[in-house]
């Protein structure tokens, strides 16, 4: 388990997690936060002293299918895929010991994907996220999931060395419901 800390001065005086070698959080199998037609992912975090390698920030799903945000040499990923065929990466550079609020949206036909409101999109049709019965991890990956260039290791592996203040999953892409995340987590966390 991450350990947790009170009053952080990187991160607003705010909680939050931090994350390491074995620290992780798994989530049990949910179809709320994986199946379905739409879906918007937020996470602020904090990179650490080294984004070499694979660095799980949050994974929902497994290898058949989900979504994840993940660091690997010095770039933050974004991702989304239903099947072996059907996935989508983006990319962007990521700085040491720095604060991002990074956010997935899907709407049944196009993948966005945003890092302090930097934004990359293209058309996608992935169709309805298929149910998993991978379990989803924070911080690291649980039962696998998909990389950019290769499948992830099954069981707990992958771990962030960054700090994870919080973590939102909705299943819509409304602009609305967006917005007013984006609003809650910048007040919050900058």
């Amino acid at each position: 388990k991450p350990t947790f800390e009170t009053n952080n001065s990187d991160l607003n005086g705010k909680n939050t997690a931090v994350f390491g070698i074995n620290k992780g959080l798994e989530i049990p199998v949910d179809s709320f936060l994986v199946g379905g037609p739409q879906k918007t992912i937020f996470v602020t975090f904090r990179t650490g002293n080294n984004t070499l390698g694979y660095q799980t920030i949050v994974e929902l799903g497994g290898a058949a299918s989900g979504f994840s945000i993940y660091t690997y040499n010095q770039r933050a990923y974004f991702g989304g895929w239903n099947n072996t065929f059907t996935q989508m990466f983006a990319s962007q550079a990521v700085a040491l010991n720095t604060n991002y609020l990074a956010e997935i949206t899907y709407d049944g036909t196009k993948f966005s994907c945003a890092l302090n409101r930097l934004t990359f999109s293209t058309p996608f049709n992935m169709g309805m996220v298929n149910q998993s019965p991978n379990k989803s991890g924070v911080g690291l990956t649980s039962d696998g999931t998909k990389y950019h260039n290769s499948p992830a290791s099954s069981g707990l592996s992958n771990a962030f060395t960054g700090k994870i203040p919080e973590v939102l999953v909705y299943n819509s892409s409304n602009i609305e419901v967006r917005e007013q995340a984006y609003a809650y987590l910048t007040a919050k966390h900058t």
